[in-house]
């Protein structure tokens, strides 16, 4: 899913690339969490533009509160950042170290 996007880049992907991937498994299959982008804001200087993923940070810290509430429902975290990518109060853009509170679900994705 990763290189999904550089990989079949069409006029419309020309300079997209995936910055966070983050995929949730539940416990049951009788469980939706929803939309889980809402509980994700960009931290911006209102002053400068937004041009480059370094222009900005991830704040994700209502995904952590969201996800700790809910952590009972889920079995495992697939997650996956972007380098360039700064998260809010993450230790050094780490989203591991950000949700914390769900030990022994996480499980990074390695991509070459």
């Amino acid at each position: 899913m990763i290189n999904s996007i550089p990989l079949m880049a069409t006029r419309t992907k020309i300079g997209q690339y995936p910055r966070l991937y983050l995929r949730i498994e539940y416990n049951s299959p009788e469980y939706l969490l929803g939309d889980l982008r809402k509980y994700v804001a960009i931290d911006s200087d209102s002053k400068s533009p937004v041009r480059f993923v370094t222009d900005y940070n991830v704040d994700l810290s209502e995904l952590k509160k969201f996800l700790d509430n809910n952590k009972g429902k889920i079995q495992k975290v697939n997650w996956w950042v972007h380098k360039d990518l700064k998260i809010k109060d993450g230790k050094d853009g780490n989203l591991g170290s950000l949700l914390a509170g769900l030990e022994g679900k996480l499980a990074p994705i390695m991509v070459s």
